[in-house]
C-alpha cells in the first residue's frame, strides 16, 4: 500500500508485540509497525486476504492493568519477503474495544519509534 493512502503516522516497537489467532490459537506474526487503524506483521505463514481475524496481542509489559490487548482486524494483503523467507501482512483493526484503543494509543506514544528513528516519549 502506498503511503499516501494511509489516514494514520506508522510506528515500529520498541520490543516484540506477538499476534495470535484467537480462534485458532495460531501465531500469525510479529508487530513490525503500528498504527491507531492498522498494523503490519511478519509471520511464516501467509494470510488470507479479506478475512477477519479476532486477534490477541501480547503487551511488553502491563498497560491500563491488561497484558495483551484483544481486537479485530481485516487482512488487506499478504506477501513472501523473499530475503526475509517470512510473510508481511498488513491489518485494517476493524473492531476494538476503548480499553484496546487507549492501550494502542499509549504503546504508539511511548512504545514505539517514529518515522524519523526518535522515540515517542
Amino acid at each position: 500500500m502506498s503511503s499516501n493512502k494511509r489516514q494514520h503516522e506508522r510506528v515500529k516497537p520498541l520490543d516484540h508485540f506477538l499476534v495470535i489467532d484467537q480462534q485458532t490459537g495460531d501465531f500469525i506474526g510479529r508487530v513490525v509497525n503500528l498504527s491507531s487503524g492498522g498494523i503490519k506483521l511478519i509471520g511464516a505463514n501467509p494470510v488470507v486476504k479479506e478475512k477477519i481475524y479476532q486477534c490477541q496481542m501480547t503487551l511488553p509489559r502491563e498497560f491500563e492493568g491488561e497484558t495483551m490487548i484483544e481486537f479485530e482486524a481485516c487482512c488487506k494483503w499478504s506477501e513472501k519477503n523473499e530475503f526475509m523467507k517470512m510473510y508481511e501482512t498488513g491489518f485494517e483493526i476493524t473492531k476494538c474495544s476503548e480499553q484496546g484503543k487507549k492501550i494502542f494509543a499509549e504503546l504508539i506514544e511511548k512504545w514505539c519509534v517514529g518515522k524519523t528513528g526518535t522515540v515517542k516519549a
